[in-house]
């Protein structure tokens, strides 16, 4: 199995690659990718995804974290 990241330089190529933000439409705006990592309380949840909706449309994955609610 070939590993995504082989070599050192490879690893701090790709860690300057992520960009993380606390403003959520800038951050959308430019995006390749959108990883939600808030934690694990309902109503953030659903705070971070009421203002990403109101983003321009995205094509875009989006990934969420999701251990447990309830």
């Amino acid at each position: 199995m070939r590993r995504i990241v082989e070599t050192k330089e490879e690893g701090r190529r790709a860690k300057r690659l992520i960009e993380t933000s606390i403003h959520i439409l800038k951050a959308v705006d430019s995006a390749k990718m959108v990883v939600e990592a808030v934690e694990e309380n309902v109503e953030v949840k659903q705070n971070l995804f009421a203002q990403m909706d109101e983003a321009p449309p995205l094509e875009v994955p989006y990934a969420v974290i999701l251990v447990a609610l309830g």
